[in-house]
């Protein structure tokens, strides 16, 4: 109750670890109705959860290969756990991922959920997985690239999806921040590019839309601005994920 009387819009949710209770835990459920009541959103950040300890050549990228996975674990647990069954207002924020994922997690959980062995998870839940995720779930997706954005589009996940730049990290999209807009979002319907880059965000976290919309128009970018295509020069190195043409593809 705290968090929200002092302004603030969501909190931090951990993603599943050995030492707290899982998710779909009743000890839970006072929160979940504290998070419903004020309206506060539940954020997941990616690289949280317990990760298994590799050593050895490649340890690193090991781990950086579950890292994203490793947040994702409580999208399912809640959904398939009944979490939003007993809680229709609550919001879940998986943030700093990717998104092309989100489709293949929707399509095996409905797979579960409705193949002949399935009875079990219908008894507890009144809806198809896809269905509590279109109500209850978004994700955070940082440095979007364009084949993204258009996937989200073809995927009806539009209105789910909220653009990030990932300030201050390395991979993330400044100084190029604006350079990053144009090339992912240039050719993309500027109605699905305001959900992206704002509209999404205004409605999950219930912000000021007029108190937004000054600022934008005082910072831009404007529409026009945005549909202008970006070209990477040549010369440039471009490491940054936002610049991706495909999966783990740069330019």
């Amino acid at each position: 109750m705290w968090a929200a009387e002092a302004g603030l819009k969501g909190i931090n949710l951990p993603a599943p670890r050995g030492d707290i209770p899982m998710l779909n835990d009743p000890v839970w459920d006072p929160i979940w109705s504290a998070c419903e009541e004020t309206g506060l959103t539940l954020n997941t950040h990616g690289g949280g959860g317990e990760h298994y300890p590799y050593e050895g050549q490649g340890a690193q990228a090991m781990y950086m290969m579950e890292t994203l996975f490793r947040t994702r674990r409580g999208l399912w647990v809640m959904i398939l756990g009944g979490v939003f069954e007993r809680h229709p207002k609550l919001k879940l924020v998986l943030t700093e991922q990717w998104m092309d994922w989100a489709s293949g997690a929707i399509a095996d959980m409905d797979g579960l959920y409705h193949n002949r062995t399935g009875e079990w998870l219908r008894a507890g839940l009144s809806m198809a997985p896809s269905d509590y995720f279109k109500r209850n779930c978004y994700v955070g997706a940082s440095f979007m690239s364009n084949w993204e954005a258009k996937l989200g589009i073809e995927q009806g996940l539009a209105d789910h999806v909220m653009w990030g730049d990932d300030y201050p990290h390395a991979e993330g999209t400044w100084p190029d921040t604006r350079e990053a807009i144009r090339f992912t979002f240039s050719d993309i319907d500027p109605k699905y590019t305001r959900k992206y880059l704002g509209g999404n965000a205004i409605d999950v976290y219930g912000l000021d839309r007029e108190k937004l919309a000054k600022v934008a128009t005082k910072i831009g970018p404007t529409t026009e601005e945005v549909a202008k295509p970006y070209t990477v020069p040549e010369d440039k190195v471009v490491g940054l994920y936002a610049f991706r043409t495909g999966p783990g593809r740069f330019i």
